[in-house]
Parts: structure tokens; sequence; C-alpha cells
């Protein structure tokens, strides 16, 4: 039982070792940690760019499959993540060619890209050149038929830079002194033609947004030229608006102005109503305070007089309604007292007395 033991250790241990071994380490305790293991010197991955928004790190896994650093920095010797090694390299081929046994699979064809690498690869390099071969086969076939095959010829080096063997000397002002001088190339369309008389060409001349002709400073194309006699048209003109943009000006400078006195005399009207109305309101104040002024003197002067009668007059020789008081009764006094008395006719007389 022992040995049977010890041996199924033994297997299992070995079987332990060769996952290791696939998983890209020898130790079986780490051999989920050294995957994407990195050089020391080498800054980590997740040092790169520390702004949030960066590529996203996986801590289990140790990649970074986004580009940490900015669009603008496209140095080959920086790190730009996973996919950008994936695909770098030879990588696109693996991808080409695995896709070529997928379709050569579908059609019949038994070819397997990891089963047998290098059989993969030799029908992969024959297919590409039987498709070039076709490719140029019909070229030909279309040249043949509709022609312009010179057109896709190269031309020679020595026109594509302009060069030539002919020998031209030049003195120190510009003349030519030995040789043929290099001839300008000209344009199918007719060139220095002058028409209706004028000595510049259509577009020689700019002002304010226009084009026009030098000679005669007219903006209209296809016009008679008038040479200087149209210039001086032109700065007539020209004055003429700036003295009429002038004149408007002013009329509107002096509209302006008689505006704004309109305005002040508007508002010295307004402030001197006011201020009528103010002064009328002050008298009427004041008249009406003289005027309670005399009521009141007048009333004590009436009570003076009452109080001196009553000294002379005994009270209790006085009829009832002698018509003398020490006061006068108000209206509104009076009012006050008649809502205090008890109607007959009111249907709350017997609470009223109760109460």
């Amino acid at each position: 039982n022992k040995d049977e033991d010890l041996e199924q250790e033994v297997i299992e241990e070995s079987e332990e070792h060769k996952m290791a071994r696939g998983a890209g380490c020898e130790d079986v305790r780490t051999r989920t940690t050294i995957r994407n293991l990195r050089i020391r010197e080498d800054t980590a991955k997740y040092l790169l760019n520390l702004d949030l928004s960066s590529a996203h790190y996986d801590p289990k896994t140790r990649s970074m499959r986004g580009n940490p650093h900015l669009p603008d920095q496209r140095d080959d010797k920086l790190y730009h993540g996973d996919n950008a090694l994936r695909n770098s390299g030879n990588a696109l081929d693996v991808v080409q060619m695995q896709v070529f046994c997928w379709d050569a699979n579908d059609k019949g064809t038994e070819v397997h890209l990891q089963g047998a690498p290098s059989h993969a690869e030799a029908m992969y390099n024959n297919f590409k050149a039987k498709k070039e071969m076709l490719k140029a086969d019909y070229k030909k076939q279309l040249l043949d038929k509709y022609g312009g095959g010179e057109h896709l010829e190269k031309a020679p080096q020595e026109l594509l830079f302009g060069q030539s063997e002919a020998y031209v000397q030049y003195s120190r002002d510009g003349k030519v002194v030995k040789g043929e001088e290099k001839q300008v190339a000209k344009s199918k369309y007719e060139e220095d033609l002058y028409l209706h008389n004028h000595t510049s060409v259509w577009g020689s001349y700019w002002e304010a947004g226009k084009w026009g002709y030098e000679c005669c400073h007219q903006f209209v194309k296809s016009s008679y030229c008038l040479g200087a006699a149209g210039k001086n048209a032109d700065n007539n003109v020209l004055k003429q608006i700036e003295a009429n943009a002038e004149k408007e000006q002013s009329f509107q400078e002096s509209q302006e102005k008689i505006q704004q006195e309109l305005e002040q005399r508007r508002l010295m009207e307004q402030m001197q109503k006011l201020n009528e109305e103010m002064m009328q309101n002050e008298e009427d104040t004041t008249r009406k305070e003289k005027e309670e002024k005399q009521e009141e003197n007048r009333k004590k002067r009436q009570r003076e007089e009452w109080a001196a009668m009553d000294d002379e007059t005994d009270d209790r020789k006085r009829k009832y309604n002698s018509g003398r008081s020490d006061f006068e009764v108000t209206e509104e006094e009076a009012e006050a007292w008649r809502k205090t008395q008890i109607h007959e006719a009111d249907p709350m007389k017997a609470f009223l007395e109760k109460g």
C-alpha cells in the first residue's frame, strides 16, 4: 500500500510539473504569477500613466491591453499596450495564415496550423504566389484590351527630379553667359492676352475684397479700359462717397443732439411740475394746520367764557337746557353713544338686559 501511494504521488507531481512547464515556469507554486514578468529596471505598466482615465490594468494577469500614453506620444520605444504587441511583428502573418487554414478546411483541404505548421506555411506561400500571378494576368488582359500601359510605367530618374546634362553658366546679375537658358513651362491657355484696351490682366488689382484691373481700377470683368481717367473717376467716386458718409454722419449727430435737448427739456418740465405739486401740497398742509389751530383757539375761548359764567351763576339755579357745558360733543361721540343704547324693537333686548 505504501508503495502504491508513493507511486501515485510521483505521478501527480510529474503531471503538475508538466502543467507548470506549459505555463512558462518550472516551479509549481509560482506557475500563475510569472507569466508576465518584467525586467526590474523597467517601469511597471501601472506607473506609466497615473491618470484615472488611462488604460485599464488587470493585476491578476498583469496585463494592460490599452495604450497608457497620450495619442500624441508616438515614440516606438514606448510601451503601447498588449494589443499593440499582439498586432506587431509576425503576429498579423500568423493570423492571416490561420484564416487561410480555416478557409482551406471549409473547402475540403486538410491543413492545421498548430498540428503541421511547416506544411501550413508552405501551402500559404503557394497560395499567395498563385494569387499574385492571377492578379498580374488579369491586369495584363485589361491593358491589352483597353490600353494605357504607358501611363503605368515609371518615369526616368532624371525627369523625376528635373536633372539633365545641359550645362548653363550665369553671371552675377543672373544673365546666361554659357549654354542655353532653361525653358519655362507654358500653360495650354493663352498668356499675356489683354482685351478691351487693358494693359494688365484681370485680378492684378484688389481692394475691399474685390478683384479688378490694375490699369484702370475697374472691378467689372471684360469692361473697357479707361486708363488714368478711370482711376480719376474712381477716386472722385470714392471722395463723393466719403463726403456723403460725412454728411450722413453729421446729420445723424445733429438729430441725436436734438433728441437729447428734447429729452432734457421734457425732464425739466417734469421736475418743474413735481416742484409745483410739492409746493401746493405744502401750502394746503399749512393752511389746514392754521385752520385747525384757529378752531382750537376758538373752542378754548368759548370754554373760558363758559367757565367765567359758571363762576358768576350758581349751577343749582341753571336750567337743564341752558346750552352751556364745559365740553362740546362731537359727531363721532354721539354715534358711539347711540350704538350702546338698547332699542325697543331689538330681538336681543331681553338678553342684553339680563347681561
